[in-house]
């Protein structure tokens, strides 16, 4: 925006922008540079705009990667630019090219918001907006949304939201907001954040409250997260990217430090960039550390999911029976028949394929930890798992010779005669 030198009277001065006395703002890096949605003919990337919402304005660019298969699912990238909650695009030079390439490598639908700036459109209208595309995203689950890209090839088990500097912030408090509210229709496997912003500076935090004239203070949840809000987070991973030379890292850094120790149930995988500067990545994209960076996003995205009770629970679990086991060896355990019949100098294991892997760790643990009085005379592994590069394609073959002899195995180990 440009100043109008009739009335040069400054009132405010912030990193961005300035506002002058009779209320007009002049933006430092504006007007932002546009380019049109097009085809990529190299990465086989397509991308389209379209409008969530016509009041207020929310819109957004989808990206989607190169479809052999009409009828494969992807997962879903919900992008938010940075820009200090008050310039930039998802239409621009910068942003276009980078959530592109993202869509490219991790082989997922992305999505990148224009919401509405700052201070123009004070905050909150930049989470509100953000909150808006999720809820029209989630809207695609039962495959009638307005969208036919979403409705035909989104995997909504698989939704991320991410986002970098102001973006960050904004991602993280959408994860927050799921986490506390939930929203039908998706399942939001994780979080990334690159650089995000969340204040601590005196310039940026008397920014932030001027572009959000119904803060709470410095003490606002969304730039300065109580334990109570990062314990809902509502995904199982996060990533989050930091920069050695960045002007956020020491306040994106302790924000890492508090969400490991709120009780949030997730998994945080943090990566540094040594020597880099905030933002780093979209700046000179060819990097080899800003290419480290997109590849980084695109494993998070298509790590594979775990069971509902990941590894190593099954150990756990099984240990725990083993205690349990051993509580009855004085004769004053829980379990009559223990207390009554069993012989604790004579203990075996004894199991098959993933089972007898357990087995097989279970007598290392009995070896190094020497739990209470039990003694493990021997263990019986029927075709043990180990991995390996070739399938055990007879492991479920003739299950009765089989069972036949895993039996046979067990009766020898307790020196029983056999037939």
């Amino acid at each position: 925006m440009e100043m109008d030198s009739a009335n040069p009277e400054v009132a405010h001065e912030f990193r961005f922008f300035r506002v002058y006395k009779d209320g007009r703002v002049e933006k430092f890096l504006w007007p932002t540079e546009k380019i049109p949605a097009s085809d990529d003919t190299i990465t086989g990337v397509q991308s389209k705009d379209v409008v969530i919402s016509p009041e207020p304005q929310v819109s957004a660019r989808i990206f989607r990667p190169r479809i052999t298969d009409p009828t494969c699912k992807l997962p879903v990238l919900l992008y938010i630019h940075g820009g200090g909650f008050s310039f930039e695009s998802a239409f621009s030079t910068l942003y276009d090219p980078h959530v592109r390439t993202l869509a490219a490598e991790a082989n997922a639908i992305a999505i990148s918001v224009e919401y509405r700036l700052a201070p123009e459109h004070p905050i909150p209208a930049c989470y509100d907006d953000c909150w808006t595309a999720l809820q029209w995203l989630a809207s695609h689950s039962g495959g009638n949304g307005p969208e036919p890209w979403l409705n035909n090839n989104a995997d909504f088990d698989r939704v991320f939201i991410g986002g970098d500097s102001a973006g960050g912030n904004i991602s993280h408090t959408l994860a927050v907001r799921i986490g506390s509210s939930g929203l039908p229709g998706l399942n939001l496997a994780g979080t990334v954040l690159v650089h995000p912003f969340f204040g601590g500076l005196e310039e940026d935090d008397k920014m932030w409250l001027y572009m959000c004239p119904t803060s709470s203070g410095l003490e606002d949840p969304r730039i300065k997260p109580p334990a109570g809000d990062l314990v809902t987070i509502g995904c199982e991973r996060m990533l989050v990217f930091l920069a050695e030379n960045d002007h956020l890292r020491r306040v994106s850094g302790a924000y890492c430090e508090e969400l490991k120790k709120s009780g949030w149930g997730g998994k945080l995988e943090i990566v540094e960039s040594p020597g880099e500067e905030h933002c780093f990545h979209l700046f000179n994209p060819s990097s080899e550390k800003a290419v480290a960076v997109i590849k980084k996003i695109a494993s998070f995205i298509n790590q594979k999911r775990g069971p509902e009770h990941p590894l190593p629970i099954a150990y756990d679990d099984s240990w725990a029976a083993l205690k349990w086991v051993a509580s009855h060896s004085t004769g004053g355990g829980h379990e009559p028949w223990l207390n009554d019949y069993v012989d604790f100098k004579r203990i075996f294991l004894a199991r098959d394929s993933v089972g007898a892997n357990i087995a097989h760790n279970m007598a290392i643990r009995v070896g190094s930890e020497d739990p209470d009085v039990i003694k493990l005379v021997g263990i019986v592994l029927v075709h043990p798992y180990f991995w390996g590069k070739e399938p055990i394609g007879a492991e479920d073959a003739d299950v009765q010779q089989k069972w036949h002899a895993e039996n046979v195995a067990f009766r020898v180990a307790i020196n029983e005669r056999v037939r």
